[in-house]
């Protein structure tokens, strides 16, 4: 389905000329390019010297399918920059980047979800036998660094299925030395674009039908320096003059010869055409209706048609010649020329005619750029007010803030809705400061308009005003629970709630699933389950899968707390259920991350990895840090049981940097506290003593202190201090651990409760008390065994084993025992299946293993990408799976990597 917001004209292909000179010597350098496994195709050169002429003619050569996208400066945000990429694609076939657009509609973050977007990409156009070629016209007008960065991740990772050709007039800050080491760059800068004498000649004699002699043709040539541009103002000027003179007295730089050129050409125009080009050049494309707007004319049609056909630098952007724009070197010299002759407030006018045409016509970006052109910010701030609401949805925030930045700021400082909108953006993008203070201005605004509204109609609040004070209200929830002020975040929210209309259930809605995220964030476990399952049968009826999809994420947080691991699955099931069906497939990841955590404490390893190392591809990590970082220790975990403890070392190394990155201590603590038990699990004692004496557990008092920090390092704390071997320390451990029991048996909490049951057993065994051992132990396996929650208890090693091993028959956790025992066992090598694969297949399953696609390994091993195709197909025959992350699993399993 074709996106309304879209200009189709900026993806549809200009309309190619037939009287162009076809340059055979220079498209065969793209021809060889397109042979090669070339990264990017990049033709970089100056305005005016052929760039969109050559890749149309080009393109019409080739038996290959290609998408075209031609930018402009607004284009220079990431997701408006993508929104396009996409449309473009689809033009070829519709289902390609269907998925990614999806993805795209639905984030709402500032972090852009770039991995999802590319992965969506790969697997959508491995399905073409043949490459898609990707033109990105007027490449030089993209600024953004984001761009630039998403730009390279697609020519690396989508290549070959994909190969992008780059037009500008200045080399892109790319990775352009290292393409041209690898031989992977295909480019064409100014020397290959100057015509030649005898394209020169074709070009003046043919398509400008001019009879020169060749001596002047080779003068003419010379002046321009085979510069395209040139020798068509030349000519031009040489038509109107009806003699050669003017031609060869030009000198210069192109762009001085340009403005002379141009001069010459305009100025022997008809008033009426030179006024059309003027008035109609302050926009960057052209229809009839739309210059007959700006000019009040009713002949643009007409006019726009007799430009192309006396070949004045105009350029048709449909079949259909219904769209059109000018040489950006002419619109350029236009622009210069209409602000010199024309005073500034006719200008601001032909702006304003230009802004409201747009927005008649749903183009809001470009109504709002004309608006703030004509500095008319009244109705710019009308179109930028409603329009965020749209941007915010789609996670455009920097967009956002870019067009309040640019309103005057008493305009914005005394307007409520752009207000709100500044507060909601710093709230969402993290940028706790600014949200308060905008918070505080709305406040300050819309209070007296309500006292005045209520005093002078003696009745309800209006609703506008009324959503707008909530909306505050929700700000600075946000900001105070991000604060871990969660006090102050849930009495703001019960405000909220108690204030918000009630007919508007969506903010309702949203108001209750923010102070259900308080509750449980504040440990009051019981409140937030009540509130948690009220709030979701309203979320149902609101029909916003957003919010359902947060409620189902934190039922499933303290299902796991309670012990309940099915209900968590199902929950996590269904949330990732919505997330597929309802467009928001960049956010599969969280309940990705929490089944693999699920499935660990199944000790279904292979599923377990496989959702976590899945999530982990699709991880929106600056928007969402915290669960990525757990989604790693779970990795880590994973692999520490499968014995790697080299990677799950390296793991841990990766989340304590997303940690650091993105400043969250108490995930950096956690990290830090999860290395600690796995070095201790092989004996590095000194290394964790290191981290106990820095850790926050050491200056605890468990007799006044009421501070709960992370599972993740308390019990590695308790442990090290277990291993030291002193009564003395032994007794603070249980003293640690019986204040721990009691708050966690007050919030019912059977996942810590299971967890400190252990550790008791552990302090037990430590202190030879076999029958407290046994106590502690058969407490856990009650605790454990209606989840089958089995990981934990092989997660404590040894010593607990032969205490498994003494349970009774006769107690209820007999057969739990027994299954947990079956773990215990050491793996397993497979040498003959070892035997088997030759040392390619070893090297190629282990890149598989660590998540490279198929053109990467044939880089790294120096293969034809079918190559590797087929020892791919071997290797998935040999283990008797059908994909590679069931091969990477299954190697795992049997020990061959």
């Amino acid at each position: 389905m074709a996106n309304p917001s879209i200009i189709s004209t900026k993806i549809n292909i200009p309309r190619a000329r037939i009287d162009v000179v076809m340059r055979p010597r220079v498209m065969k350098i793209l021809d060889e390019g397109l042979e090669r496994p070339s990264a990017l195709m990049l033709i970089s050169a100056p305005a005016g010297y052929g760039k969109t002429t050559l890749v149309i003619s080009w393109l019409r050569t080739i038996n290959q399918r290609y998408a075209w996208l031609s930018l402009d400066v607004e284009d220079d945000s990431l997701p408006r920059f993508v929104a396009y990429l996409l449309a473009a694609l689809q033009k070829i076939d519709s289902a390609i980047g269907w998925t990614a657009q999806r993805t795209l509609e639905s984030f709402s973050t500032e972090i852009f979800p770039t991995d999802t977007i590319i992965s969506s990409l790969i697997r959508d156009l491995s399905d073409f036998a043949e490459p898609i070629i990707l033109v990105l016209e007027d490449y030089h007008c993209m600024e953004s660094r984001a761009v630039h960065d998403f730009v390279e991740t697609i020519i690396e990772q989508v290549h070959p299925p994909l190969r992008v050709l780059i037009t500008t007039r200045k080399d892109p800050p790319l990775s352009l030395a290292r393409w041209r080491v690898r031989n992977q760059l295909t480019e064409l800068h100014t020397t290959d674009l100057q015509f030649t004498l005898d394209e020169t000649t074709e070009f003046l004699q043919r398509v400008m039908k001019l009879e020169l002699s060749q001596q002047n043709i080779h003068l003419l040539g010379a002046r321009t320096e085979g510069w395209v541009a040139g020798l068509q103002l030349a000519a031009l000027s040489i038509q109107n003059h009806q003699n050669e003179s003017g031609a060869w007295s030009i000198a210069g730089s192109h762009r001085d010869i340009a403005g002379y050129l141009i001069s010459e050409v305009v100025g022997q125009l008809p008033q009426e055409r030179k006024e059309f080009l003027l008035q109609t050049s302050l926009v960057d494309r052209l229809s009839a209706t739309l210059c007959d707007a700006i000019t009040g004319g009713n002949n643009s049609q007409t006019l726009l048609e007799a430009l192309e056909a006396d070949n004045l630098f105009i350029l048709a952007l449909d079949d259909a010649r219904e769209w059109f724009r000018y040489h950006h070197l002419f619109a350029e010299f236009l622009r210069k020329r209409l602000l010199a002759e024309y005073s500034e407030n006719v200008v601001k006018e032909l702006h304003q005619r230009a802004s409201h045409w747009f927005a008649e016509h749903a183009d809001i970006l470009s109504a709002i750029e004309h608006a703030l052109a004509a500095k008319d910010y009244e109705y710019a701030a009308c179109l930028i007010a409603p329009q965020s609401q749209q941007w915010m949805q789609r996670g455009e925030i920097s967009t956002i803030i870019k067009y309040l930045n640019q309103l005057p700021k008493d305009k914005v400082w005394n307007d409520w809705s752009l207000c709100l909108w500044y507060g909601w953006s710093y709230a969402v993008s993290g940028d706790l400061s600014h949200a308060e203070r905008w918070a505080n201005r709305l406040e300050t605004l819309i209070t007296p308009l309500i006292q005045d509204a209520t005093l002078k109609e003696n009745g309800p609040i209006p609703s506008d005003l009324q959503n707008a004070y909530v909306q505050m209200l929700a700000i600075r929830s946000v900001t105070a629970r991000q604060n871990k002020d969660f006090a102050s975040a849930i009495a703001l929210d019960e405000q909220a709630l108690r204030l918000v209309p009630e007919d508007n259930l969506n903010l309702q809605t949203i108001i209750s699933t923010l102070l259900s995220s308080a509750v449980l964030e504040a440990g009051r476990f019981d409140q937030a389950e009540s509130l948690l399952h009220s709030t979701r049968k309203s979320a149902y009826r609101t029909d916003n899968p957003f919010i359902t999809f947060t409620l189902l994420l934190n039922e499933s947080a303290l299902a796991v707390m309670r012990g309940q691991l099915q209900r968590a699955h199902d929950l996590n099931e269904e949330a990732l259920r919505l997330a597929q069906a309802e467009s928001m497939e960049r956010l599969a990841f969280l309940p990705q991350f929490r089944l693999g955590r699920i499935n660990y404490f199944w000790n279904q390893l292979a599923q377990a990895k496989q959702y976590v190392t899945t999530a982990i591809e699709h991880a929106d990590v600056g928007a969402y840090p915290n669960p990525t970082v757990r989604g790693y220790i779970t990795l880590a975990w994973i692999q520490n049981a499968e014995g790697q403890y080299p990677q799950a070392l390296q793991t841990l190394a990766d989340a304590e940097r997303i940690a650091l990155d993105q400043h969250k201590l108490e995930s950096v603590e956690m990290v830090r506290g999860v290395r600690a038990q796995l070095q201790l699990s092989v004996g590095e004692n000194e290394a964790v003593a290191r981290w106990a004496k820095s850790s926050d557990w050491e200056s605890i008092d468990s007799s006044k202190s009421r501070l709960i920090l992370s599972d993740e390092s308390f019990f590695p704390y308790c442990q090290i201090l277990i291993s030291s071997g002193e009564l003395s320390v032994w007794k603070r451990v249980e003293r640690l651990l019986a204040w721990r029991l009691a708050d966690s048996e007050r919030q019912r909490r059977e996942s810590t409760i299971l967890k400190i049951r252990l550790v008791q057993a552990l302090l037990h065994h430590t202190n030879n008390q076999p029958d407290l051992v046994m106590t502690s132990l058969l407490q856990a396996l009650e605790i454990a065994m209606p989840e089958n929650c089995i990981r934990p208890f092989l997660d404590e090693g040894q010593p607990l084993i032969p205490y498994l091993r003494r349970a009774s028959r006769k107690n209820s956790a007999y057969n739990f025992a027994q299954k947990i025992l079956e773990f215990a066992s050491p793996p397993q090598s497979h040498p003959q299946l070892m035997e088997s694969f030759n040392q390619q297949e070893f090297k190629i399953l282990q890149l598989m293993a660590l998540g490279h696609t198929n053109p990467e390994i044939a880089v790294k091993l120096v293969l034809a990408v079918s190559t590797v195709r087929w020892y791919a197909k071997q290797i998935f025959r040999k283990l008797g799976v059908h994909n590679r992350t069931q091969a990477a699993t299954q190697a795992k399993k049997l020990n061959l990597i």
